[in-house]
């Protein structure tokens, strides 16, 4: 996959420090699919990836996950604590943001996963995973809209 493709290059340079990556899950989206239809609730998804494409660091690069309503920032010499920052500071900006779709108002919240990359014993598989399984968790959270991380 892309985002595979891109960690690769990113830990073959001698230029990356540390690695992070924050993966972030739109709360309940299946609800807005129900209530809005798969077209509308599409371009919730797509106005959202703009929203975090324009708020990103100089060090951030953002993915639209193949299963849609998941989107990666790769954190680039961004320490775990670091990207849980940065992660908050999404969540938050995210929650307080309103979204007009098609003379919609849509207020969203995010839950987000948060890992660093260990050089020494980790795989691409490995990384992503544990930031899965920190989503997962923050996704539990009664209310969601959380952050959890996981190293």
């Amino acid at each position: 996959s892309h985002l595979k493709k891109t960690i690769e290059e990113l830990l073959s340079t001698s230029k990356i420090e540390t690695l992070s990556i924050i993966l972030i899950d739109i709360d309940d989206f299946k609800e807005y699919n129900t209530k809005y239809g798969h077209t509308k609730a599409d371009k919730i998804l797509k106005s959202l990836g703009q929203f975090l494409h324009n708020d990103k660091r100089g060090t951030d690069e953002t993915f639209r996950l193949f299963k849609g309503d998941e989107y990666v920032v790769i954190a680039k010499n961004t320490s775990l604590s670091q990207a849980k920052i940065a992660a908050n500071r999404k969540r938050q900006s995210i929650a307080e943001n309103t979204f007009i779709i098609e003379d919609t108002t849509i207020n969203l919240t995010v839950s987000c996963g948060v890992t660093e990359f260990k050089k020494d014993e980790d795989t691409i598989d490995t990384f992503l995973n544990r930031a899965s399984l920190a989503l997962m968790s923050a996704k539990k959270i009664t209310g969601k809209n959380n952050t959890k991380s996981n190293y």
